[in-house]
């Protein structure tokens, strides 16, 4: 149960930071109350637990401190998804005869693995990118939410892909467009970008395809 816990404590501190970098730097998720300062949020949020003597008690002064200088340089040097991830892969022999464990330490591990690849993309594109948009949603666990990164076009930045083109020249088309994929670092971000492209313009795109322009990529 202790390394359940630290599981826990590892994807919420993930979380926290992730939040923490798209507030500071990206000026998303920005709560402003005229009832409730953020001071009085976190003593209503963490009063039950201020209550118990262990763990030490957090303050906000704390609080505040972490998160307030948070940004995407230093939220990468941290490994909160990935020490999530090894935990929830050492709890499986723990609880391989725990159905109900295992489908939580299954969760919790598709919680880190997604949120770890969403921190990469923003950490290497988040302030250059402005189209760039982050949602979180409850998809893989009811409590600890999972970080999307789209990116939104407008009209103008699409090129003119014609719908008669065969898809393994559309596929050519895609690697020498040069506003897209100068940008582009990884395999992960190029195919994020891929696939958006895909549902916009209709097309019908196979398996194939995507292995082709991988192989293209790595050359």
């Amino acid at each position: 149960m202790v390394l359940l816990l630290q599981c826990y404590i590892h994807v919420a501190e993930g979380l926290l930071r992730m939040l923490a970098c798209l507030r500071n730097e990206n000026k998303m998720f920005l709560c402003f109350s005229p009832f409730n300062s953020e001071r009085e949020r976190f003593m209503q949020q963490f009063a039950l637990l201020q209550e118990a003597c262990l763990p030490a008690h957090a303050s906000y002064f704390s609080f505040r401190e972490s998160t307030v200088y948070t940004c995407y340089a230093t939220a990468c040097t941290y490994s909160c998804f990935k020490d999530a991830q090894r935990i929830a892969k050492n709890l499986r022999g723990y609880f391989s005869s725990d159905p109900d464990k295992m489908a939580e330490v299954r969760q919790l591990e598709h919680v880190a693995e997604h949120n770890h690849v969403a921190l990469n993309l923003l950490c290497q594109l988040g302030t250059l990118e402005p189209s760039l948009k982050v949602s979180f949603e409850f998809t893989h666990h009811p409590h600890f939410a999972t970080a999307s990164v789209k990116r939104t076009y407008l009209e103008n930045d699409l090129p003119p892909v014609p719908s008669f083109r065969p898809p393994h020249l559309v596929a050519e088309d895609l690697l020498s467009l040069g506003a897209f994929i100068r940008e582009v670092e990884t395999w992960s971000v190029f195919l994020m970008l891929f696939k958006d492209l895909k549902s916009v313009s209709g097309l019908n795109f196979k398996e194939a395809d995507l292995d082709a322009i991988q192989r293209r990529s790595q050359d």
